[in-house]
């Protein structure tokens, strides 16, 4: 018997697209993608701001049974973010960035590669909409379809 998934993870998978692994929607994906893992309460995990704990070498039990919580609450949003990022990735994007340590460490490597992406795309537009020049007698109808 499969379990559907709760219905703030189905909206999660059905409200956002899957990035393009040209990058053409990297912008718009990458704000999506934000406002909605901000939604699900997992954006530390991207940002870097919710740190893994670590203990203390000369921890007493009552601390060392307050780390273990403390590391099980992390790793629960550490595996939360992670997979709603994998559902968001093409496998080919994905296994580039698998062996990374955190998701803050995917996430900052991802928007490096695809930001450099949308501004060479940006700058590709951008010459060759600078190279079209007008014929004197053109129909512009026709060179803009």
């Amino acid at each position: 018997m499969s379990t559907a998934l709760p219905t703030s993870l189905s909206n999660f998978s059905s409200a956002i697209d899957c990035l393009d692994p040209s990058g053409t929607n990297w912008i718009i994906f990458q704000y999506c993608f934000t406002i909605a893992v901000k939604q699900k309460k997992v954006w530390g995990q991207f940002d870097g701001s919710n740190q893994k704990h670590t203990a203390k070498n000369d921890a007493t039990n009552t601390e060392k049974i307050e780390h273990k919580k403390l590391l099980a609450a992390w790793q629960e949003q550490e595996d939360m973010a992670l997979y709603l990022l994998t559902q968001k990735l093409p496998d080919s994007i994905f296994v580039k960035y698998m062996h990374k340590e955190t998701v803050a460490d995917v996430w900052s490597t991802l928007v490096l590669e695809f930001t450099k992406k949308s501004m060479i795309m940006k700058l590709n537009l951008h010459s060759e909409f600078m190279a079209l020049h007008y014929k004197k007698g053109a129909n512009l109808c026709i060179e803009f379809d």
